[in-house]
């Protein structure tokens, strides 16, 4: 696997990770009030595109 490709295998998992982490937190309403499962959505969305490209170079 290429440099580049780690790299974003670390952001991913970075991603994934801390969402993970601000789920927890919600359950346990440590979080100040305001819209965060839309931030939370949008990490978990972008570690997805960015796996999806990972794979996609990995075949290659």
């Amino acid at each position: 696997m290429g440099k580049g490709l780690k790299v974003l295998v670390y952001i991913i998992t970075f991603l994934v990770i801390i969402s993970m982490v601000s789920l927890i937190l919600m359950q346990f309403q440590l979080f100040p009030k305001g819209n965060w499962n839309f931030v939370v959505t949008a990490m978990l969305s972008s570690a997805y595109i960015l796996l999806v490209i990972v794979l996609a170079f990995r075949r290659k």
